[in-house]
């Protein structure tokens, strides 16, 4: 069963994915750090603005795909964005090869199944973020980037 209903615009999906997460009400996109924790291992890096402007879609893809926020579920949505193409866009790909990467060490099967699920479908940064992309519904973008 899909927690992010077909019906739901992307704004409140992403609003019920914010408060699913704890992530408060901006997703965190104001923060000055990002804190990762894995097991006992806490690392913090700085939450660049190159960073917010992926990760605004990267939070839409996790929507639209159902990867969970769990360790093992970044490292599979950073294989699915990686399959689809992070176009041109450095930050993204600099993220995603990391959780790649990192999902080579504690997570390979699930890895290669996002992997594998990417190259058949896309994914949204080549749209504009504006008004339009977050009042699409989910289901009419799982429709358009292939996730049905």
């Amino acid at each position: 069963m899909a927690i992010y209903s077909s019906e739901l615009t992307l704004r409140d999906a992403r609003a019920k994915y914010f408060a699913l997460n704890n992530f408060g009400d901006d997703g965190g996109y104001d923060d000055n750090w990002v804190k990762v924790e894995y097991g006992w291992l806490r690392f913090y890096f700085p939450n660049t603005r190159a960073r917010v402007e992926v990760v605004r879609y990267h939070d839409l893809h996790q929507i639209l795909t159902e990867y969970s926020t769990s360790m093992p579920g970044e490292t599979e949505i950073s294989a699915w964005e990686i399959a689809t193409g992070c176009t041109a866009n450095y930050a993204a790909w600099i993220l995603n090869l990391l959780g790649f990467g990192f999902g080579l060490l504690i997570n390979r099967r699930g890895v290669h199944r996002a992997f594998l699920r990417g190259r058949y479908s896309s994914n949204l940064y080549a749209y504009a973020f504006d008004d339009q992309l977050l009042s699409s519904k989910v289901g009419e973008m799982r429709c358009l980037l292939r996730l049905d």
